[in-house]
């Protein structure tokens, strides 16, 4: 016969009358934190909302210089023209190959 093993497990119930006091302020500001996002949610306004958030995203990111974008855009321009090039090459040597097979 093979033993059952069992875990045992605390849980903590908490009730309103009697709130936890071990929770620390992280978490009480997480529970902020998110009531108010919830609230955001509701609105009627959801796409200002997320139009305010998209924008001060957008003011975050580190957009790259003139420079190095034209450089990077001419790398990739270059890399496209030589796949071209290429391409058309092993096309046209195989159509003169199909035309060298008798029948």
């Amino acid at each position: 016969m093979a033993k059952k093993q069992t875990e045992n497990v605390d849980v903590e119930v908490i009730t309103p009358d009697a709130p936890n006091k071990d929770v620390n302020k992280k978490e009480k500001v997480q529970t902020k934190a998110t009531k108010k996002s919830k609230k955001k949610e509701k609105g009627p306004n959801k796409l200002a909302t997320k139009t305010k958030e998209t924008i001060s995203e957008l003011k975050k990111v580190s957009w790259p210089s003139f420079k190095t974008v034209c450089k990077n855009t001419g790398i990739v321009i270059s890399v496209v023209i030589i796949c071209t090039l290429v391409l058309f090459g092993i096309d046209r040597l195989l159509g003169f190959l199909y035309t060298l097979i008798p029948g």
